[in-house]
């Protein structure tokens, strides 16, 4: 029961987890690069009304992760090198932003989920679970800025990035141990509140990740 000076938490509008599951279904693969995706469809899918759906399917086209087709619905953006060249440095610039904004004593329970798991990350073979351990590790360091738009604008990004990282690790190369002591690089600089090294260590990690794809998709 919520008392005096308590947030009321409010469950998520319709649309935001409307919102959500077409990502998961993006995310997961269940809709593939090129794919469409009509409302009859995701009504049949999901089980609610157009409206919600209609709406989410907007929030994705103005985010870049669709486009229109007149007549027909939407469809999934195709994997595009240009693209990747255009967001990569961004989510990175955005992510250096926030480690330099965190807090000058950084949560010990924030510390502790990041090393949590860089050590999960590290440990897995499959190509979704580290896909998933990653996202959750950079979302960790954008929350802790305590910046709610900063936080907001690399989620979005980190969707668009997601679609890429995950069709590179299913097809080419599920592990990069590199990355992974890159990882824990930047949890041992975060710990010895090292900002700058942490911010530069975060940097290299997205332009690897850029060129390798880059190189990917040509």
């Amino acid at each position: 029961m919520a008392t005096a000076g308590t947030a009321i938490e409010r469950p998520k509008p319709l649309r935001d987890q409307v919102y959500d599951r077409i990502i998961g279904l993006i995310l997961d693969m269940s809709v593939k690069p090129g794919d469409s995706l009509t409302e009859p469809m995701l009504i049949k899918r999901l089980g609610v009304s157009r409206t919600p759906i209609r709406e989410a399917l907007l929030r994705l086209e103005a985010e870049g992760v669709l486009t229109s087709q007149l007549a027909r619905g939407f469809r999934l953006k195709p994997l595009d090198r240009t693209e990747v060249e255009e967001i990569f440095p961004i989510l990175a610039s955005l992510e250096m932003l926030a480690i330099r904004e965190m807090p000058d004593e950084i949560r010990p329970s924030t510390l502790k989920r990041l090393r949590t798991t860089a050590a999960r990350l590290g440990s897995t073979e499959d190509p979704i679970q580290r896909w998933r351990l990653a996202d959750e590790f950079h979302r960790l360091l954008a929350a802790e800025a305590g910046n709610h738009r900063l936080d907001e604008m690399t989620r979005q990004i980190r969707v668009m990035i997601g679609r890429y990282e995950l069709a590179f690790m299913l097809e080419v190369s599920p592990r990069h141990r590199d990355a992974d002591k890159r990882h824990d690089r930047i949890v041992d600089a975060l710990e010895r509140n090292e900002r700058l090294q942490a911010a530069r260590l975060d940097r290299e990690h997205w332009d690897e990740e850029s060129q390798q794809i880059t190189h990917w998709l040509r």
